[in-house]
């Protein structure tokens, strides 16, 4: 029955439907940023503040891909930052002051802070007639702090949705989408991302139909 109906719907779902993705952003930088973050140097990136141990190894990992990919960069292992701030948990919140201490003790340049609001999807279905809804929701928080000075460099806080009616969306997507929004939020250095501003956007994509 679903067949029947979806190939009746098949000749106007690109009518019906679209790949959306919305950004919503509050990205603060440091004034020498355009140049600070081609020095980063040797940088530490605290794991990342998430409910599921899954999920922090797959978020920290895209992230110091992501940052090791800028020049003069070097992401180091975060085991004993961790031991100097004394094996914090995962909910222990972490002050700019003792992550820049324990820095500065193990000769490090730049301290990475992330947490993660959410990191998954959605999926909902109505029959009938055959409606459905799939999306994908990236919220973060991330602060680059400079060893040696103290300074801020980068703080933002970004969520990323991207899905809409008919459009097939899932937990495999969200690697791709954190990769290309932290690519995209290193790269700023256009106009529009002054220090303050707000990112805000819609993306308009092709419907995507696939197999999962």
């Amino acid at each position: 029955m679903i067949r029947k109906v979806l190939s009746f719907l098949w000749p106007v779902f690109p009518f019906l439907a679209g790949c959306v993705t919305t950004i919503d952003a509050r990205t603060y930088t440091d004034a020498n940023w355009p140049i600070a973050r081609e020095k980063l140097g040797r940088v530490v990136i605290l794991p990342a503040r998430y409910d599921t141990p899954e999920g922090v190894e797959e978020i920290s990992q895209l992230t110091s891909k992501a940052i090791v990919s800028l020049p003069n960069t070097e992401v180091v292992d975060p085991g004993p930052f961790l031991a100097e701030l004394g094996q914090p948990l995962a909910a222990t919140p972490i002050s700019d002051y003792e992550a820049v201490l324990a820095a500065r003790k193990l000769n490090l340049d730049t301290v990475c802070l992330l947490r993660v609001g959410r990191y998954g999807g959605y999926f909902g279905m109505s029959l009938p007639p055959v409606v459905w809804k799939s999306e994908t929701t990236l919220v973060y928080g991330l602060r680059l702090i400079d060893a040696a000075s103290g300074k801020l460099l980068l703080d933002t806080v970004r969520r990323r949705s991207t899905g809409g009616f008919y459009a097939v969306r899932s937990a495999r997507d969200l690697p791709e989408e954190l990769l290309e929004d932290l690519a995209s939020l290193f790269a700023l250095d256009r106009e529009e991302h002054k220090i303050g501003q707000r990112d805000q956007r819609e993306v308009q994509g092709p419907l995507v139909l696939r197999r999962d």
